[in-house]
């Protein structure tokens, strides 16, 4: 068996980790997870972290009612940043000056700034917002390089 780093390959650490978390919009704990975050609301589901299926666990009735029911108010989303610098505060607002969420996770790439955020549900992917106080766009997830 070869293995990546006798090809070349270096090893990455957890900046790179960090990195990859949040183009993947992969939610983090204490970042975009925190106490009483529905798994619905930060994409668990959609990349199989839940299972409707399994045997008995803490908040399976939330989660199934959730799933068989209903629909969260809250989402992750991705973000999008018009400029390349690094926004100033949390709060994620709409164009008619109501907080829609917040931001949850900032990535600063050369010429670009993504991030994640937990939205309202009505904040829909391609919606104009004021992230930090920075105009930016509400993306699907995970980030697709080529619509950056």
């Amino acid at each position: 068996s070869v293995s990546l780093t006798s090809q070349g390959a270096r090893a990455g650490g957890e900046r790179d980790r960090t990195a990859a978390d949040v183009v993947a919009g992969w939610p983090r704990l204490g970042e975009e997870i925190e106490e009483r975050t529905l798994v619905q609301e930060v994409r668990y589901d959609e990349i199989g972290g839940v299972s409707y299926t399994k045997g008995c666990y803490t908040g399976q009735e939330t989660v199934a009612r959730l799933h068989f029911r209903g629909h969260t108010n809250r989402e992750l989303k991705g973000l999008l940043w018009d400029e390349d610098r690094i926004p100033s505060g949390d709060a994620i607002v709409d164009a008619e000056g109501k907080e829609v969420g917040m931001v949850t996770s900032l990535l600063v790439l050369p010429g670009r700034t993504v991030g994640l955020g937990v939205v309202r549900r009505n904040a829909e992917v391609g919606t104009r917002v004021v992230a930090g106080g920075i105009s930016a766009t509400i993306m699907a997830l995970p980030f697709e390089a080529a619509r950056w």
